[in-house]
């Protein structure tokens, strides 16, 4: 199965605590990533900037993924101890997350000289790689060169080796706390039946591709990829480490830190802009099932709570409340909205509907589909069986 994004890419990389840029030569290891820099520079915002062209000689990815012939790299600082690496497609434009919020995003534009970094970034210029590498221990953290790297239009990987096998993250796992060698998927998905128990390849419910890392030191350091498409992170020999993902760009941010892991995850939340304080009935006792069809179901489960003296501070509805379960809509003759204030009233507590990401649009479409298709802001997928 071919998965076919209509959206271009866009490949940029931002690399962060550079001090130092050296650039030497290396062995091809595959035709697909063969990249030579041909040019780069500094602008007066701390940016490094490098451009570069394919020079193998496939230019599809398997049959129909045609490969990124320019990429454009960019180098910053956000402070001593963060960076970033962008990948994008040069003069094409990628879905990239937003930077803004609710997105995870710099609060801040404003960059700091690269020599005031923790880390140096070697780049090879041909084949193109990069390694990150600090400054006070000398010790390599992260490593592309003689890595599979592909960059084409409908698939991405990049390959890196890691300094150890002490590696935590990487999406929800019902497993060992330190992750083991094999295929850890990345994909936001709705079905609680696949759940990863450690033998890899299973999906994950939210999408969370954050890796915490240990060094050869002790010192811990945690990486970002921020792209919002399904993917898998694959862990081989311990200390190898690949992204496959089939849309979006490289978009990678580096928190830096010492011997205590806190460090860096304290240095990650700032990043997202920490959390919101929650409400104090949230915390209190909730109930959420599938099924309740109707304001009156509801109701005789919320008076039995009260009944039989069991704790209830919220109950939540499905999308069962929807009119065939359209985002955006509530069936306001099975859930009158008057009766469920009362109800809510009557019985002091809250009510939460959930809102469900899924738009449909068999029959005659809601007004999610419309507004969407309006607004053009559906990511389109062609889906091809050979």
């Amino acid at each position: 199965m071919k998965v076919i994004s209509s959206l271009s890419v866009c490949f940029v990389v931002l690399l962060i605590g550079l001090a130092t840029v050296q650039v030497s030569s290396q062995d091809v290891s595959t035709d697909y990533g063969k990249y030579k820099l041909t040019k780069r520079w500094q602008t007066d915002d701390n940016i490094y900037h490098y451009s570069a062209e394919h020079q193998g000689s496939q230019d599809n990815y398997m049959s129909n993924s045609p490969i990124v012939k320019n990429l454009h790299m960019i180098v910053s600082f956000h402070d001593d101890k963060t960076f970033r690496i962008k990948v994008l497609d040069n003069g094409h434009a990628r879905w990239e997350i937003p930077e803004r919020t609710p997105f995870p995003h710099f609060a801040s534009p404003k960059t700091i000289p690269v020599e005031s970094g923790c880390c140096n970034v070697d780049v090879v210029d041909y084949p193109f790689s990069f390694a990150v590498r600090r400054k006070d221990t000398n010790e390599v953290l992260f490593d592309t060169k003689n890595q599979q790297f592909i960059y084409s239009n409908f698939y991405i990987e990049l390959s890196t080796s890691v300094p150890s096998e002490f590696v935590y993250g990487f999406g929800e796992r019902n497993s060992p706390f330190r992750l083991t060698s094999g295929v850890h998927t990345i994909w936001g998905r709705d079905d609680p039946r696949i759940m990863h128990h450690g033998d890899g390849g299973s999906n994950t419910y939210s999408h969370h591709p954050v890796g915490l890392i240990r060094d050869k030191k002790g010192d811990f350091f945690l990486t970002l990829m921020r792209n919002s498409n399904a993917m898998d992170v694959v862990i081989s020999e311990g200390t190898q480490l690949t992204y496959k993902m089939i849309g979006g760009i490289i978009d990678l941010v580096f928190f830096v830190g010492d011997k205590n892991p806190d460090t860096v995850i304290k240095s990650y939340h700032n990043y997202l802009g920490n959390f919101t304080m929650m409400p104090f009935w949230s915390m209190g006792y909730h109930q959420s099932k599938w099924g309740y069809s109707s304001h009156q179901i509801m109701e005789d489960v919320v008076t039995r709570y009260d009944e039989n003296d069991i704790p209830l501070d919220v109950i939540w509805s499905d999308i069962d409340y929807m009119i065939e379960k359209e985002i955006f809509t509530i069936d306001e003759w099975r859930y009158p909205c008057d009766s469920m204030k009362e109800l809510m009233t009557k019985h002091k507590k809250k009510w939460v509907p959930i809102i469900d990401p899924g738009v449909k649009q068999e029959n005659a479409r809601g007004p999610g589909a419309d507004e969407g298709l309006k607004r053009d802001v559906f990511l389109n997928l062609i889906m091809e069986i050979t």
